[in-house]
C-alpha cells in the first residue's frame, strides 16, 4: 500500500526528470561534439556556434632585432604604403559555407576553393607540418563572426605557414579563430628557415589586426597554435618609399629699384607611390604659392612667379603631401637667395663727408665754370 502510495505521488516527478534529460542530452552531446571537433568541416558540420569577443590591440611596437609590430590597420597602411591586399573574396564559398582545398594555396591553385590567378603573386598559403589534401579551408561570411572569406588550415593542430617569393619587408593581416587564446607568431628569414624572431598576437572570432614591418627581408610567417587560425585581408610586398622633392631658382638673383625677380620652382615625385593634395607654400612670395593636387610617380611641375624685392631676402619654399591613405605624405624645402641694391649716387670724394659742405662745393665748382667760361670768352674778343 505505500509503495503504491509512493509511485502515485512520485511518478508526476520522475516523469518532469525524464522529459528535462530528454531535452537536456541532445545539448549536452551537440556540446561535446563540439570541443572534441578536430577541424573546421567537422565544426561547422556539428552546427556548434562559434562566438568570440574581439582581443585587445596596442599600438606600434618595435623590438630589438629591428621589427615593428603593429596591432591597427590604419597606422600599419599610413608606414606602409602602397601595399597590395589578398582579400580572397573569389573564393568558391557562399555565406556559412565550408569548403576544403589542397595546398598549397597560391597563384597557380586549380581547385575546389580557387581558380588560377585568383590569389595574388608571390604570396602561398599552407598547413604544416604535413600539407594534406583537404590541409586548407574557406569559409564563408557568418561563420564565425567573419564579414567576409577567410582562409586558414583546416585541421586545428596544424600550424599556418605563409611564404613569400620574393621576400617581403611588411605584412598584415586580420587574423581569426574559434579561441581567444593569444597565438604565437614566428618570422623567417628569406632562406623560410632562419627563425628571426617570435611575438604573438591577440585573436577573435571577429578578426584582430596584426602586422609587422622589418628593415631584414621576410621569406615566411609561421602562426602556430592550435585552435585553427584564419587570415583575410591580408597585405604583404616591399614597402613603398614615398618622396617628393623641390628646386626654386631666382632670375636675376641681384635687383634695384623697381627691378623684377623671376623665381622658377620645380616640385617632383621621387618615391615609388602617388602622392594626392600637393602644396607649395611661400610666405615671403604668396604669389609662388601653389596647390598642385595630385602628383604621380616621377611627375614633375614647373611653373614661374615674380616679385618686386625692396630689400635682400632669401625666399623659403615648402611643399607638403599626402598618401593615399590619409596619412601625411613627404615634404620638402628648397630656398633662393635675392640681393637688393640701392641705384648708384655721385661720391664728392675729398670734400668731406658732412652733406652740409656739398652746397658749397657745388657754388665753388659752378663759380669756377662760370669764371672760366668768362675769361676765354674775353680772350677772344680782345684777339
Amino acid at each position: 500500500m505505500k509503495l503504491k502510495y509512493f509511485v502515485s505521488r512520485s511518478l508526476p516527478f520522475i516523469l518532469g526528470l525524464g522529459l528535462l534529460l530528454a531535452l537536456l542530452l541532445p545539448v549536452a552531446h551537440i556540446a561535446a561534439q563540439g570541443s572534441s571537433a578536430q577541424s573546421w568541416v567537422e565544426l561547422v558540420a556539428q552546427g556548434v556556434p562559434v562566438s568570440v569577443p574581439p582581443g585587445g590591440a596596442n599600438g606600434p611596437q618595435a623590438s630589438p632585432q629591428g621589427f615593428t609590430y603593429y596591432t591597427d590597420r590604419g597606422t600599419f597602411d599610413g608606414d606602409n604604403p602602397g601595399l597590395p591586399i589578398e582579400d580572397f573574396e573569389e573564393g568558391n564559398v557562399g555565406p556559412g559555407g565550408v569548403v576544403t582545398c589542397p595546398a598549397p594555396v597560391n597563384s597557380s591553385s586549380s581547385g575546389p576553393c580557387f581558380a588560377p590567378g585568383e590569389i595574388l603573386p608571390g604570396v602561398s598559403f599552407e598547413n604544416d607540418p604535413t600539407p594534406s589534401p583537404d590541409g586548407m579551408v574557406i569559409l564563408g561570411p557568418g561563420v564565425i563572426g567573419n564579414s567576409s572569406i577567410v582562409l586558414g588550415p583546416n585541421f586545428f593542430a596544424d600550424n599556418y605557414n605563409i611564404d613569400f617569393d620574393p621576400p617581403v619587408d611588411a605584412a598584415g593581416m586580420d587574423l581569426y579563430s574559434n579561441s581567444t587564446t593569444p597565438v604565437s607568431i614566428e618570422i623567417y628569414a628569406a632562406d623560410d628557415t632562419t627563425l628571426l624572431d617570435t611575438t604573438n598576437s591577440n585573436i577573435s572570432g571577429s578578426g584582430v589586426f596584426w602586422g609587422v614591418a622589418s628593415t631584414a627581408p621576410i621569406g615566411r610567417i609561421r602562426i602556430v597554435s592550435p585552435n585553427g587560425e584564419l587570415v583575410d585581408d591580408f597585405a604583404f610586398g616591399v614597402s613603398a618609399a614615398p618622396g617628393i622633392a623641390i628646386e626654386k631658382t631666382a632670375s636675376p638673383s641681384t635687383v634695384t629699384t623697381n627691378g623684377i625677380v623671376t623665381f622658377t620652382i620645380t616640385v617632383s615625385n621621387t618615391g615609388d607611390v602617388n602622392l594626392d593634395n600637393v602644396n607649395v607654400s611661400d610666405p615671403l612670395v604668396p604669389v609662388c604659392d601653389n596647390a598642385i593636387g595630385a602628383l604621380v610617380v616621377s611627375a614633375t611641375v614647373t611653373y614661374d612667379c615674380s616679385d618686386k624685392p625692396t630689400s635682400s631676402y632669401t625666399n623659403v619654399v615648402t611643399v607638403t603631401s599626402q598618401l593615399a591613405t590619409g596619412a601625411p605624405g613627404p615634404s620638402a624645402t628648397a630656398s633662393a637667395a635675392v640681393t637688393y641694391t640701392s641705384p648708384t649716387s655721385v661720391s664728392l670724394s675729398g670734400f668731406g663727408e658732412n652733406p652740409a659742405t656739398i652746397p658749397l662745393v657745388m657754388f665753388v665748382i659752378i663759380l669756377t665754370l662760370v669764371v672760366s667760361v668768362g675769361y676765354v670768352i674775353r680772350r677772344k674778343e680782345t684777339a
